[in-house]
């Protein structure tokens, strides 16, 4: 198609088609993408810096006010928390003037916390000297963006070095208390938690790595690097006296980390799958496949009332290296033992069989028949099984259970429990739902 207009003449401009959707507004959505927690101390520039943080607390019509501390008569009250983790920009060294007792320079930085900063919050930090030092946050601080955890951007003047009689006004002002647990943020739960809370989850936590540390010591197998418990009196080792749980030590493969095995090599695995059941991993569902799904709905499902212990030999049709048949094992644990009933049986000349295989052993599989139907007998019971029915973990009662109960118990249920404790623990670290 020829245009029509002149050369060198003004060209109208086209009609605006009109619109049908408003160019103003946006839906917080399109920004709302979860940020990770991770992602912000790796991402932006800044030193990470562990400070005590002094946040006002406002009623309705109070203004947020700077840090007076020579003026008592004015109210002001702070909610503290402790080991706030802010991401400072700028010269660490905050060049700060003694003489004159201000700093000539402002600082930003990065928080992510659970209730937004206010313009007047002070926080002391160390300042690389050995002393330490008084912030205050000069502008109303930025929200980045809708993100999941509100990441903000804050404006800082440093006030000067802390002094004892600013320590002992800012401690008389302070109405509540709250600590900053990264393990709970970072684990999907609230950042703000009460030191008690922390304080607990600060020694529940700490025995992971003690019972982590026991179940090496005492069951860890040198023959076949793995855990194994005897069957027999036998302290030579021999074949026929020790037994492999498949699935424990799949759980404790999952749950003890390299830090937490105590320098002892990787725990070992075998495989129980040649010429035993052709469909299915692992067999029937067991207890625990109902801990690691958290699926209290499959505990009617589990068969751990007909589970055995089987001997080796049962597992035919195998090679003849690097599997459980050929390993110093005599027996291991299914719960599956229809499985392994059907096997050949060569017989010699005469008749005999040249191989008899061992008999089975019914064995009582974790935990009483009354747990099963929903009723938990004993104290680990009902700490399961509340943990599994309402999805909390009760840290107290579990803290108790560790210090007063844990060695006191026989050692295979030690062994166990240990296991699953650990994994309880690690599930506890989040601490309440982020609103």
């Amino acid at each position: 198609m020829f245009d029509i207009n002149p050369l060198g003449s003004v060209v109208p401009p086209q009609p605006e088609a009109p619109k049908i959707y408003s160019e103003q507004y946006q839906h917080s959505i399109v920004q709302g993408t979860y940020q990770p927690e991770t992602s912000l101390i790796t991402l932006v520039q800044g030193i990470p810096v562990v400070v005590e943080y002094y946040r006002q607390r406002l009623r309705g019509s109070e203004e947020p006010a700077p840090f007076d501390p020579s003026n008592a008569a004015t109210y002001q009250s702070y909610t503290r928390i402790r080991h706030l983790i802010i991401k400072l920009e700028g010269n660490d060294a905050f060049n700060f003037n003694p003489e004159k007792g201000e700093s000539s320079s402002m600082y930003s930085g990065w928080v992510t916390c659970d209730v937004a900063p206010i313009r007047g919050d002070v926080f002391i930090a160390e300042i690389k000297d050995g002393r330490a030092g008084l912030f205050q946050i000069t502008e109303q601080p930025e929200i980045v963006e809708f993100t999941a955890n509100k990441v903000y951007r804050i404006t800082i003047l440093m006030v000067g070095i802390l002094q004892k009689d600013w320590a002992d006004e800012l401690e008389r002002r302070v109405q509540q208390e709250l600590v900053y647990s990264i393990d709970s943020a970072l684990s999907g739960g609230v950042g703000l938690v009460n030191p008690d809370d922390f304080n607990t989850m600060g020694e529940l936590f700490s025995w992971t790595q003690t019972i982590s540390s026991w179940i090496m010591r005492n069951w860890w197998w040198r023959p076949e690097e793995t855990i194994a418990y005897p069957v027999a009196v036998d302290k030579t080792g021999t074949r026929g006296t020790y037994c492999y749980d498949q699935y424990l030590i799949d759980f404790l493969s999952a749950i003890i980390t390299p830090d937490m095995r105590a320098g002892y090599p990787v725990i070992g695995r075998l495989s129980t799958q040649y010429g035993g059941r052709a469909i299915g991993t692992y067999g029937t569902v067991n207890i625990w496949d109902v801990i690691l799904r958290g699926d209290i709905n499959l505990l009617p499902m589990c068969k751990n009332s007909e589970a055995a212990m089987i001997g080796v030999d049962r597992i035919t049709g195998t090679r003849l290296y690097g599997n459980l048949r050929s390993s110093k094992f005599g027996y291991f644990i299914t719960t599956d033992p229809e499985e392994y009933k059907v096997y050949k049986t060569f017989f010699n000349m005469d008749g005999y069989p040249i191989l008899r295989a061992t008999p089975e052993k019914k064995v009582t599989y974790m935990f009483s028949e009354e747990f099963y139907n929903g009723v938990p007998t004993e104290t680990f019971e009902k700490i399961l099984y509340q943990s599994l029915k309402d999805k909390v973990i009760d840290r107290k009662t579990l803290l108790k259970y560790c210090k007063d109960e844990y060695f006191a118990l026989p050692e295979l249920k030690q062994l166990y429990y240990g296991g699953i404790i650990i994994f309880l623990i690690n599930i506890s670290r989040k601490i309440g739902v982020p609103s």
